[in-house]
Formats: structure tokens, C-alpha cells, sequence
């Protein structure tokens, strides 16, 4: 997992600066329980990822935010996607520490017995007695807390291979683990941004550069309408059997359209002060 060395303490900065990145291998625990806010204390899920799968190219883009909100006023710039090449996986996760410590012990429990060569309910019957085995382990420690059972929290996984999959694993209690087949969007599931997923996704020829910009676009807008808990924007690309995460220089181009776009919607906004509105076609309204 590659993680921003850099974090700092106070209030969040209106935009997050340089992230030194620092490649930690196997799947360590990075923040214990404690450490993490959590999100119903917070008023909502401080992170957005955004799948959406390409069926013409055989494969997926998958953006996430970049923003940790750690303890009480710090945070740290984080790389969300966790990819472990050798057991042909990558997993992200959103919730509190639950999920941080599920996603731990779900990938030690893949090293030992990988999922390759399962077929995809097979996979969401193991992801399902997964989520029943690890909910108890922490339910005594999440109702001491205070902590909502059924708080917003799980974990998409990747398969990957020649025909990739993802399946999401909700960590609320029944948990759930379902394979995706089309999109699916999680943390901030409330996040206005996404109406700009849902609805283009739908009509868009699904290619992985109109994939790609449909969900680093709905990531920046999401940035805007949580501020707190959404900020910068990571991308990676699954076509076949090549996993890849896109560097700045590739990033570039898709936020600079992105940018280019609420120039555009804003111009239009301007330009409807220029429309004479035909007050006398319009009946007055009947007296009451």
C-alpha cells in the first residue's frame, strides 16, 4: 500500500499540499481503531470511491479521494487503493476502524486461500461468512464506544485477471457482499456530486477514458460539497489483465476537462440573462 508520509496536525487546509509517498509492503495496520474518526461522530463518511465497470474493454476505472482524517485535528494524504499484485487483488475501504480492521484480515485470509479461481457467487458467499465471522470480534468494542452498529462501512475488492471482478462487502450487520455489474459508488453515498454518475454512466458508451473522466469529474464535485472529509482525487484503470494507477502527468488532462466543464455550465448560466422571460403570455395566478 503506498501511503503520504506527510501529516499534520489542525485544521484542514482549503487545499491539501505535497504528498510524499512512501511504498509499505504486506498489509500492516496502519491506524488502530482509536485513531480513526468516526463517521457518524463526524456527520457522514470522509471519503467517496467510485467503480464503474467497462463491459466493451473487459475492465474497470476506479477513483477515489485522497483525504485520512486522523484522531482529533490531524490528517494525512493517503493513496485509498490498496494493490497487492501477487495475490491479484486491490481493495479500498470506507467506514471506521472496523473496516481498516477487516480489510487487514481479509487480505491474510486471500494469501492463504486465494480467490482466482472461484466463480463470482462463490466469492460473495466467502466475502459475506467473512463479514459474519469479523463483525462480533469488534461488536462489543463499537457498542462501548457509542458507535452505531450499522454505520456506514465496508470494502470493495478486486479480483483480477483476464475477466477482473469487484464485489462490495458491507460491514453493517446482516453484513452483505455483492459482485458488481455495472457501477457503484461508497463512503459518501449522500454526496449531490453523485447524480453526475448515476445519470452519465447510464448513457455514456462506457469507455475507459469517458469512465475515467465521469468519476474523477464526480470526485472533484464531491470535493466541493464535503470539504471536509473529500479532498484531491487518485485513479486507477483495470483493462483485462493490467492494473495500473495513473500518475499526475495522466491525471492532468482529465481535471483540466473537468475544470473546462464548470467553465462551460457556468457560461450557460450567463447566458440565460440574456432570455426575456414572457411574463405576459403567463396568466396571473387566481385569487384565493
Amino acid at each position: 500500500m503506498i501511503f503520504a508520509a506527510k501529516m499534520k496536525k489542525g485544521p484542514v487546509p482549503a487545499e491539501p499540499s505535497e504528498t510524499l509517498a512512501a511504498q509499505s509492503k504486506g498489509s500492516a495496520r496502519v491506524f488502530p481503531m482509536q485513531s480513526l474518526h468516526n463517521d457518524a461522530q463526524e456527520g457522514g463518511p470522509l471519503t467517496l470511491h467510485v467503480a464503474l465497470i467497462s463491459p466493451q474493454k473487459n475492465g474497470f476505472v476506479w477513483v477515489t479521494d485522497r483525504l485520512a482524517v486522523l484522531g482529533l485535528d490531524g490528517y494525512a494524504t493517503v493513496d485509498k487503493i490498496t494493490y497487492l499484485k501477487d495475490q491479484r487483488i486491490a481493495c479500498s475501504i470506507w467506514g471506521d476502524g472496523l473496516a481498516l480492521h477487516a480489510r487487514d484480515q481479509l487480505i491474510e485470509r486471500i494469501k492463504r486461500d486465494p480467490l482466482a479461481n472461484r466463480s463470482s457467487s462463490e466469492i460473495a458467499v466467502f466475502l459475506t461468512d467473512f463479514g459474519t465471522e469479523i463483525f462480533p470480534e469488534a461488536k462489543n468494542l463499537l457498542v462501548a464506544r457509542g458507535i452505531p452498529l450499522n454505520v456506514p462501512r465496508g470494502i470493495l475488492l478486486a479480483v483480477l485477471g483476464e475477466t477482473p471482478r469487484l464485489y462490495r462487502l458491507d460491514l453493517c450487520w446482516p453484513p452483505v457482499a455483492v459482485p458488481i455489474v455495472g457501477q457503484t459508488t461508497a463512503g459518501d453515498e449522500s454526496n449531490p456530486a453523485l447524480i453526475f454518475t448515476n445519470y452519465y454512466y447510464e448513457h455514456c458508451q462506457k469507455s475507459l477514458e469517458e469512465l475515467l473522466f465521469i468519476g474523477i469529474h464526480t470526485v472533484r464535485f464531491a470535493e466541493r460539497m464535503n470539504t471536509k472529509g473529500i479532498r484531491g482525487v487518485d485513479a486507477w484503470v483495470c483493462e483485462g489483465d493490467v492494473f495500473r494507477q495513473l500518475n499526475p502527468q495522466q491525471l492532468t488532462p482529465y481535471v483540466e476537462l473537468s475544470h473546462s466543464l464548470d467553465v462551460e455550465i457556468f457560461a450557460k448560466i450567463a447566458m440565460s440573462r440574456h432570455l426575456s422571460l414572457p411574463f405576459a403570455q403567463i396568466p396571473p395566478a387566481p385569487a384565493s
